[in-house]
C-alpha cells in the first residue's frame, strides 16, 4: 500500500504533531575498516517540548499512531 507523504503529514498534524526537517547524523560500524559517518535529511514529527531524535522520525511516529488507532477498533 502506498500512502502519499502529504497524507502522512496531514494525519500527523491532525494528531497534534509538528513536522520539521532534521539532519540525521549517525555512525555505522558495519564496514570492515571501522566507523563510517552518515548524514541524511529527513523529517520529524514532534509534539510541544519534544526534541528531534531518531524516535521522532516521521515514519516511526506514523507507525506508532496507526497501531494505536487500529488497536482502538
Amino acid at each position: 500500500m502506498t500512502i502519499p507523504q502529504s497524507d502522512v503529514f496531514t494525519f500527523l498534524h491532525i494528531k497534534g504533531y509538528e513536522i520539521k526537517s532534521w539532519l540525521w547524523q549517525y555512525t555505522d560500524e558495519t564496514f570492515p575498516n571501522g566507523l563510517s559517518s552518515h548524514a541524511t535529511w529527513t523529517f520529524t514529527a514532534t509534539k510541544v517540548d519534544e526534541e528531534q531524535c531518531e524516535e521522532t522520525i516521521y515514519t516511526e511516529v506514523f507507525d506508532r499512531e496507526v497501531k494505536l488507532l487500529l488497536n482502538q477498533i
